[in-house]
């Protein structure tokens, strides 16, 4: 994800969204990583419940009108961010 923020940054907006764990550990993976793009924290778990997740990491990709195009379980790789961003900016 740090290489995507670098790289894909312009045309790439991130946001992680934690669900149920505290906010330290949330930090410490955060600066363990690198990583700089907001996380926003679902303590409740009311967004992974509205998203029907069963597992996490899941990575939704939107397009520019937040329609949801693209759903991975697991990590997802670079060229699986590149290639929807590309086909986003089509």
């Amino acid at each position: 994800m740090r290489r995507a923020e670098l790289e894909l940054g312009d045309d790439l907006t991130i946001l992680f969204v934690d669900e149920q764990e505290p906010v330290g550990l949330v930090l410490e993976f955060a600066d363990r990583y690198g990583l700089t793009s907001t996380f926003l924290m679902d303590r409740s778990g009311a967004v992974g419940f509205s998203y029907r997740l069963g597992s996490t990491p899941t990575t939704f990709f939107l397009d520019p009108s937040g329609v949801v195009q693209d759903i991975r379980i697991g990590a997802v790789s670079f060229s699986w961010l590149e290639k929807n961003v590309e086909r986003s900016l089509q």
